[in-house]
């Protein structure tokens, strides 16, 4: 079944331009022209993720955000704007973002951050929304929907009736012995030589590293 995207840009061109390229990689778009209007169709029919620009008349894509979280809304939303500043940034994910993208930008790139936000949300086919936006944020693992702060389990629509299990179910891992934990801390640390030091920063050297603009 195909993501439900609901795409909300008050630039026309870019709206429509953007709503057919994410018809044609397969998802089913809604679009809109403000913030008003993203809101509206978000109470109506919730989307699977939301792509807003931050710069609309009326409401903004900042404040569409405040107010899907304030009511406990947890849909992925990736935010486009065409503000490059560190602080514009952080307020856009302060007030709730997932992601963003710096206008102009190149449609794979769009591509690959919706489909990074919808591989973190993702549940199986029948779960009911509610339980995709527990408060606690559960987890889905391999079929089952879990929320931990509940010991609750759901496999598609149906609540494991298992009684919760103590707390310290949830890690299975063995505990580590404390002569074992000493023993690890007071093994002293080797300095390197020379010849491992310039090894060491060869191969470090050797690698590329891309930030920023390319």
């Amino acid at each position: 079944m195909p993501h439900n995207v609901l795409l909300a840009e008050d630039d026309r061109a870019i709206r429509h331009a953007l709503e057919r390229a994410l018809t044609l990689e397969g998802y089913e778009v809604t679009a809109v022209a403000d913030g008003v209007e993203a809101l509206a169709r978000a109470h109506r029919h919730p989307p699977d993720v939301l792509v807003l620009d931050v710069m609309m008349p009326g409401i903004d894509g900042l404040q569409v955000c405040r107010v899907l979280r304030a009511e406990g809304d947890r849909t992925p939303i990736l935010m486009l704007t065409a503000r490059v500043e560190t602080a514009d940034r952080v307020a856009g994910l302060d007030a709730g973002a997932d992601d963003y993208v710096v206008k102009p930008f190149d449609v794979d790139e769009v591509f690959a951050r919706l489909r990074a936000l919808l591989r973190r949300t993702d549940t199986p086919v029948g779960v009911p929304r509610e339980q995709q936006r527990m408060p606690g944020g559960g987890l889905t693992v391999v079929g089952l929907r879990i929320d931990p702060q509940a010991r609750r389990v759901w496999r598609g629509n149906v609540r494991s009736s298992s009684p919760a299990r103590s707390s310290t179910s949830w890690n299975s891992s063995p505990a580590t012995p404390a002569s074992s934990r000493s023993s690890r801390a007071q093994t002293p640390l080797r300095e390197l030589s020379s010849s491992e030091s310039g090894a060491l920063g060869r191969q470090h050297t050797g690698r590329r590293h891309h930030v920023g603009w390319r």
